[in-house]
C-alpha cells in the first residue's frame, strides 16, 4: 500500500497545482525558498525526534517499507493465542522461555517490552 499511497498523494498535489493555475502553475509552484524551508524543517524535525543511530537506519526503513514480507497469518494467530493463554495461566514472566525460541525478533522485542 505504501507505493500506492505515495503515488496517490503525489498525483493529488499535481492535480491541485494544475487546477489552481493551469500549466503555468508548475513554474510558480517550485520556489527555492519553499524547498529550503520544507527540507530544512524535515531534517530539523528528524534531528529533534531521533538520535543519529536511528537516522542512519533510514535506508533500511525505506527498504522494509517497500518490500513484501510473507507471513503465514494463521501461524501468527496461533502463536499469539498460545502466548496469551500461557501468560494468563502462568504469568507474563513465563513467556521468557517461549520467546527465546522464536525466530521473529519483532515479536520477541514487543512481547518482552510489555512487562
Amino acid at each position: 500500500m505504501t507505493p500506492i499511497g505515495i503515488a496517490l498523494g503525489s498525483t493529488m498535489i499535481l492535480v491541485g497545482i494544475y487546477f489552481n493555475s493551469g500549466l503555468d502553475g508548475f513554474s510558480t509552484f517550485l520556489q527555492l525558498s519553499s524547498f529550503i524551508i520544507v527540507i530544512g524543517g524535515l531534517f530539523g524535525a528528524l534531528m529533534i525526534n531521533f538520535n543519529m543511530k536511528e537516522i542512519k537506519l533510514t535506508g533500511k526503513v525505506f527498504k522494509e517499507a517497500f518490500s513484501k514480507s510473507d507471513h503465514n497469518l494463521k501461524e501468527l494467530i496461533q502463536l499469539f493465542i498460545h502466548l496469551s493463554e500461557k501468560a494468563r495461566r502462568e504469568g507474563l514472566l513465563a513467556l521468557e522461555s517461549e520467546l527465546e525460541e522464536l525466530d521473529d525478533e519483532f515479536i520477541k522485542k514487543r512481547c518482552l517490552l510489555s512487562y
